[in-house]
């Protein structure tokens, strides 16, 4: 017998019938194509993760609202995340909600708000100037995302990754109009409507207000932050908001006096068209 055949026997007569086991030359040429097929996978896997990767930056760079990021530094808190990030040949730091990020990756993100010299009690350190981010993913695309869940401590209005020492009343907060609210204007002060009516008349100067309030915000920047309404209206305009070292809570009833300030620019298109600033409680 010879190695590699295989031998069969019958019952009526011994007859051999040879069968070859060694592998035909089609095996080989089959476990060739076999290798060749991986590879084109493996190329065709990696062609696609670029082509993401560059469709991702045609994207950022076509929004001008998106910016793209790389982390330098994260310092986190019981609260949030601190970022020093890099852009455009310069270094800046921003404030997100608390999240794992990895230092050296790229990131994306959207709507922010600066501050300058805010005082993190957290990290015991003062930031000369940060950016308040309430957008922030490894994806540049914002639209598909699903909103984060605001995490404690942030002010109301705002949308998560907002810190608590932002004015929880900057921007374009919607408040809606109280239709029952009537409240007479105090002895020698003038109406919500009035003010808004004739802004620039009494800008730099010190008015006398009276409303209900309607929304408050206590010791933000080192402010107590106030909507009022009197159920007066000028053309959409029946919200006043004041800064105020008082104490109020949602209901009362006061008078305001304080100092009218215009187009308020708080940065990043954070800003108030009128704001009754510094505004002591009147007793009458």
């Amino acid at each position: 017998m010879k190695p590699g055949n295989v031998y069969f026997c019958t019952s009526e007569k011994i007859n051999s019938k040879q069968i070859n086991l060694n592998p035909p030359e089609d095996m080989k040429s089959l476990s060739k194509h076999l290798n060749i097929i991986i590879l084109l996978a493996g190329l065709m896997i990696a062609f696609t993760a670029c082509k993401t990767k560059t469709e991702q930056k045609d994207q950022a760079s076509t929004n001008p609202n998106i910016h793209t990021v790389s982390v330098l530094e994260v310092l986190q808190s019981p609260s949030y995340t601190y970022l020093k990030v890099f852009e455009n040949d310069h270094d800046y730091w921003i404030a997100i909600g608390k999240r794992e990020i990895k230092k050296g990756e790229t990131y994306y993100y959207q709507n922010g708000m600066e501050m300058k010299n805010m005082e993190s009690k957290e990290l015991k350190r003062t930031f000369e100037s940060i950016l308040f981010v309430s957008e922030f993913s490894d994806q540049p695309n914002f639209a598909a995302s699903t909103p984060a869940t605001p995490p404690a401590g942030t002010p109301a209005g705002m949308p998560a990754g907002t810190p608590a020492g932002a004015p929880a009343t900057m921007g374009k907060v919607k408040v809606e109009q109280n239709t029952g609210i009537k409240v007479d204007p105090a002895k020698g002060g003038i109406t919500i409507a009035r003010l808004f009516a004739d802004r620039n008349k009494w800008v730099n100067k010190e008015v006398t207000v009276r409303g209900q309030v309607v929304k408050y915000n206590p010791d933000i920047m080192n402010k107590n932050w106030v909507h009022i309404q009197d159920g007066t209206n000028d053309k959409g305009s029946f919200d006043l908001t004041v800064t105020t070292q008082e104490t109020f809570k949602v209901g009362d009833v006061a008078t305001f006096k304080g100092i009218i300030a215009l187009d308020k620019d708080f940065g990043a298109g954070y800003k108030y068209d009128v704001i009754l600033e510094d505004a002591k409680k009147v007793n009458k």
